[in-house]
């Protein structure tokens, strides 16, 4: 999941490292301090803001989009 954000992010100019907001969407909250654990490898200080949400997922347990900012144009 985290390497195709960073993947989309590559492309459009940017990387992880200016995630400013993340939405989370967890199949169940029970897996909230393992997906906080998996971000940690992929985010860096200081962590973006996140809002986490319990969702109906069909067919996986996880979905996040994410507000990247892009280089200053110049």
């Amino acid at each position: 999941m985290f390497a195709n954000l960073a993947a989309v992010a590559a492309e459009a100019g940017t990387s992880l490292a200016q995630v400013a907001k993340l939405g989370v969407y967890l199949r169940a909250l029970d897996d909230f301090a393992e997906f906080n654990a998996v971000s940690r490898e992929f985010l860096s200080k200081p962590y973006p803001a996140h809002t986490t949400v319990e969702a109906a997922l069909r067919g996986f347990d996880v979905e996040v989009d994410a507000v990247v900012e892009l280089p200053a144009a110049g």
